[in-house]
């Protein structure tokens, strides 16, 4: 069951104008919270957009970017506590990895959208200018952030890289 949702989940640059509920929105954060983290620290949290002015504001953290204003249901911003764990970057990787799994067991689809040590179109901080806009305390990392909506465009299973060219058993050949 795992292998087959791993082959669907893609990520989704098109979707519809329907809206995810509510209720789907807590189903994806509440699985993120079982979400490993390093010596257990758990040290992420969201802040879950759906405003199309805020998603507008959210979307100008990333310069060269597709644009995701007008795009999707949701952006959820990943913060992790860097005063919490030594591992804060990883954590989030993990725990956005889940969100996408869950989002798209339910359906749905969603782009990870890559913001650390990246900049706005006027060459600011991403992380800087989302801290700024949504008032998040500097303690917390914003490594990426992730759209999510009813999936508007077909793309075929995903097919997994050559095993033999991949792994290495004892010395690297």
């Amino acid at each position: 069951m795992l292998e087959d949702l791993l082959k669907k989940r893609r990520s989704i640059r098109k979707f519809t104008d329907e809206k995810v509920t509510d209720d789907q929105i807590r189903e994806i954060i509440e699985a993120a919270l079982y979400a490993p983290s390093g010596m257990g620290k758990t040290p992420w949290e969201f802040l879950v957009l759906s405003d199309p002015e805020d998603m507008k504001k959210a979307a100008l953290a990333k310069k060269d970017q597709p644009v995701f204003e007008d795009k999707g249901s949701h952006l959820i911003l990943v913060l992790t506590d860097k005063e919490k764990s030594q591992t804060y970057i990883e954590d989030s990787a993990i725990v956005s990895f889940l969100m996408q799994e869950k989002i798209s067991e339910l359906g749905l689809g969603s782009c990870w959208i890559h913001l650390r040590e990246r900049s706005t179109p006027s060459i600011k901080d991403s992380e800087e200018y989302l801290r700024q806009t949504f008032n998040i305390p500097e303690k917390f990392a914003i490594c990426q952030m992730l759209v999510l909506g009813h999936i508007g465009e077909e793309k075929d299973d995903k097919e997994p890289a050559d095993f033999e060219s991949k792994v290495h058993f004892d010395r690297y050949k």
